[in-house]
């Protein structure tokens, strides 16, 4: 099982034959046009991100755990590969908690979680 993270947005998403998992406090900001799964226990509080909001996320993540995150999203997504999606554009630079969970999730696991974005761009420009 593949973990990648990506906003709705991101217009590969659709073809990607990964299973979309929204982390997302708030719904998608346009029509997305594929099937969304929800996730609530990465979800972000009702807080401004920010160093607080940070070390409180994180703190959640510990208290789950890897064992217990990782068989619900391998039930989630039926043992397949997955992206968790939310709304922020982390490649032009906006801040996003799924970075976060993907830090925290390679430091306990040694398995990266790369943004979707970043992996089609370099598939890309393999390719041409």
């Amino acid at each position: 099982m593949k973990i990648f993270t990506s906003r709705f947005s991101y217009r590969e998403l659709g073809s990607s034959g990964l299973v979309k998992i929204s982390i997302a406090s708030r719904p998608p900001r346009s029509r997305v046009g594929y099937r969304v799964i929800s996730y609530r226990r990465l979800m972000p509080d009702n807080i401004e991100l920010g160093d607080r909001f940070d070390w409180r996320y994180l703190a959640r993540l510990e208290m789950y755990g890897v064992e217990l995150i990782s068989d619900e999203l391998r039930g989630l997504s039926g043992g397949g590969d997955s992206v968790l999606l939310c709304n922020e554009n982390v490649v032009a630079g906006e801040t996003c908690h799924r970075r976060l969970f993907a830090e925290w999730w390679a430091e306990k696991t040694g398995e990266e979680v790369m943004e979707l974005e970043d992996v089609v761009a370099g598939v890309q420009e393999v390719l041409f």
